[in-house]
């Protein structure tokens, strides 16, 4: 999606990436260009010079990192089982609702608060209502 943008396309203006379903008619997003089976989207070195991880993770924590999607893992956080709705906001979207964990991404992190100042434009654009 970002890599087909043309420069002068603003983001929030741009055609969102395809749909593709799920193996068992689930319909939820998957980004085509950016699958987490791919080796180029693991987490690890960002070159074969850089020995040092952009993320804070050990070798073995890199090893077993793996993609889940946000309901599991406030399901996984929160201790709830599989059938238990989540909610990804709470009644505020606030920036302090932001954690940061030991993976060093504050750089995420960081973007993640200064668009958390603006919580009406966040609800517009993450529907909280609608599957994603």
């Amino acid at each position: 999606w970002w890599r087909t943008m043309k420069a002068s396309q603003n983001p929030i203006d741009a055609p969102p990436p395809d749909k593709v379903p799920r193996p068992g008619g689930d319909s939820l997003f998957m980004d085509k260009s950016f699958s987490p089976l791919d080796a180029r989207n693991t987490i690890g070195p960002v070159s074969s010079e850089d020995n040092k991880s952009r993320l804070r993770l050990t070798p073995a924590e890199r090893d077993g990192a793996v993609w889940i999607r946000i309901p599991d893992l406030i399901r996984m956080n929160c201790g709830l089982s599989h059938d238990d709705p989540v909610n990804l906001f709470d009644d505020t979207i606030e920036p302090n609702d932001l954690t940061q964990g030991v993976v060093g991404d504050c750089w995420l992190l960081a973007s993640m608060a200064c668009l958390a100042e603006f919580p009406d434009s966040v609800v517009e654009r993450i529907n909280p209502k609608v599957r994603n």
